[in-house]
C-alpha cells in the first residue's frame, strides 16, 4: 500500500473538511439544514473516492494552487535516497491493517445489533396502530416491522427493510419521537450512516475526520 498516496488523499480531505467547517461557521445562521447537509455531502463524496484521484477533481480550486502531490513526491524521493523506503512501505501496511481492524469491528457490531433486534418482540397491536396513525397524520410511511426491547433510545435499524425499535418501557412514545425516527427512514439516513462509517474506516488515523 502506497503511504504517499494515502497522505496526499489525507491532506486534500483535511483541507476540504476544514474549509467546509469554516464556511459553516460563517453561514451557520444564513443557510437552512438542507444546504448544510449538501455541503457535507460534497466532502463525503470526495472522501469515498479512490486514493488515486485519476480524473476526479478536488471540490475546491485552491488545491490546484497547492502542489501537495509534488511536495509528497519530493519527500518520497528523499526518503528513498536516505534508505527509509522500507519503513514507509510498512506504514502503508499499518494503515491497511488499521482499516481492516476497524472495518471488522464495525461489521461485528452491526451483526450483533441485527441479532439483538431480531430477538426483540414485535410491538403489540395497540402500539402498532399508534405508530401507523402517527405516520399517517404527518404523511409518512410507517415501518412494517416495529419491535420493542431493552434499548435506552428509539432507533431505525436496517437499510432494505427498516425496523423501528422502541424501548420496551415506553407505553406510548410522543408523536415527535415517532416522527423523528420515521424521518430518518424517509431521508435514508441509515445509508448516510453507512457512508460515514466507510469514511471513518478509510480515515481512521485522521483527527480532522
Amino acid at each position: 500500500m502506497d503511504i504517499w498516496g494515502i497522505w496526499e488523499y489525507t491532506a486534500v480531505v483535511s483541507v476540504a473538511g476544514l474549509l467546509i467547517w469554516l464556511i459553516k461557521l460563517i453561514f451557520h445562521d444564513k443557510l437552512d439544514a438542507r444546504w448544510h447537509y449538501l455541503i457535507w455531502l460534497v466532502l463525503l463524496v470526495r472522501m469515498v473516492t479512490p486514493l488515486r484521484f485519476g480524473m476526479v477533481s478536488a471540490p475546491f480550486s485552491v488545491f490546484r494552487e497547492v502542489p501537495v502531490g509534488k511536495w509528497l513526491e519530493f519527500a518520497r524521493l528523499l526518503a528513498e535516497k536516505r534508505g527509509h523506503g522500507d519503513v514507509f512501505s510498512q506504514l502503508g501496511q499499518v494503515w491497511l491493517w488499521g482499516a481492516v481492524v476497524l472495518g471488522g469491528w464495525y461489521l461485528c457490531s452491526w451483526t450483533a445489533l441485527r441479532i439483538q433486534v431480531g430477538r426483540m418482540r414485535k410491538a403489540d397491536p395497540a402500539l402498532r396502530e399508534y405508530v401507523d396513525q402517527t405516520a399517517a397524520k404527518y404523511g409518512l410511511k410507517s415501518c412494517r416491522d416495529i419491535r420493542t426491547g431493552k434499548s435506552r433510545t428509539p432507533f431505525i435499524c436496517g437499510l432494505v427493510r427498516p425496523v423501528l425499535v422502541l424501548p420496551e418501557d415506553w407505553a406510548a412514545p410522543e408523536e415527535e419521537i415517532i416522527v423523528h425516527e420515521l424521518l430518518h427512514k424517509k431521508f435514508g439516513d441509515v445509508l448516510v450512516n453507512i457512508g460515514l462509517h466507510i469514511v471513518r474506516i478509510i480515515n481512521w488515523f485522521n483527527p480532522v475526520v
